[in-house]
């Protein structure tokens, strides 16, 4: 019995690597299959493919696709919110303060380069073919969701900020004061690009 076990332990470590080769090549290679499953008018998406590069593994070559794939979804993303959205040079003023205007804008550039949150990625490598794909999609109630939540969280933040800059300024610290507003100029520029995100995709 001892023999009889030892040669299936054998047989199924020597069957792992054929298992792991024998890699079943995703739907989502199809054009037909991406167009069905993930219809543009439920998901944003992007497909993307390659071969290797001059010394570069299989495992970097996928993560650049993935990359390239995620990059892509983001910035259809952003496209549509610049189409949608219509973009005024919003040019905030805090008492006609340019130091505050200057900081906000920063923020705010910061905040639309950011990563989209709730990307998902996945990736295949064609060892016949020595080719790479990759893609990546969300779907956008997912977004709706995530950046509902985001604006509520942000705002609390900027509203406690406020609370917190008041006091302080009535305490005569001035200069902890601004600080602190300076500060509440991030979640508010998140908050501006997440209604902006949800208006793009839920207009009306």
């Amino acid at each position: 019995m001892k023999h009889i076990t030892k040669i299936l332990l054998l047989l199924l470590v020597g069957c792992v690597p054929l298992v792991l080769m024998a890699q079943t090549p995703p739907t989502w290679l199809h054009s037909q299959v991406r167009e069905a499953n993930y219809p543009s008018d439920v998901y944003f998406s992007e497909f993307t493919e390659g071969n290797l590069q001059s010394g570069e593994s299989v495992s970097a070559l996928l993560d650049r696709l993935k990359s390239d794939a995620k990059r892509g979804t983001a910035g259809n993303i952003r496209t549509l919110i610049e189409s949608v959205v219509e973009k005024t040079d919003r040019q905030t003023s805090y008492d006609h303060d340019l130091r505050f205007t200057s900081i906000y804008q920063d923020f705010t550039r910061q905040t639309a380069n950011a990563d989209i949150a709730n990307i998902h990625t996945d990736s295949y490598y064609d060892e016949q073919r020595r080719w790479g794909y990759a893609f990546a999609c969300v779907k956008k109630s997912e977004l709706v969701t995530y950046y509902r939540a985001q604006i509520g969280y942000q705002l609390q933040q900027v509203e406690d900020a406020i609370k917190l800059s008041s006091s302080l300024f009535e305490s005569g610290q001035k200069a902890h004061a601004r600080k602190v507003c300076e500060d509440a100029l991030s979640p508010l520029s998140k908050t501006e690009f997440a209604q902006d995100l949800l208006t793009a995709i839920v207009p009306g």
